[in-house]
């Protein structure tokens, strides 16, 4: 069984003027793909990940914003395990040190 992760993502900086990615464009421009196997199809991104560990992660790779605000639809389409879950960190700059929001397939 494979895991199919859907975002949809909307940050926008107040402070360091505006960065938005809607994935209309078809690529992964500033995007690092980290681990998984990562697409924009229909204007979606879009993971499969065949195994639980190590998760798959993806990587915007603009700079750090001051203030923002960040959107994202997230829906499991698939899953491996009742232990799978979406995290987004924020602000990472240790292994341990960030912020974090997470989601599992029950909500």
């Amino acid at each position: 069984m494979r895991i199919l992760i859907i975002l949809f993502m909307l940050p926008i900086s107040v402070w360091a003027g505006t960065f938005r990615d809607d994935f209309e464009d078809g690529d992964l421009e500033g995007w690092k793909v980290l681990n998984g196997t990562w697409q924009v199809k229909d204007g979606e991104l879009t993971a499969r990940h065949a195994a639980i560990s190590p998760p798959a992660r993806i990587e915007w790779e603009v700079a750090l914003l001051a203030d923002c605000t960040f959107e994202a639809d997230v829906r499991f389409e698939a899953i491996l395990s009742n232990r799978a879950w979406v995290m987004m960190l924020f602000r990472p700059d240790q292994v341990w040190h960030y912020l974090a929001f997470r989601i599992n397939r029950d909500g």
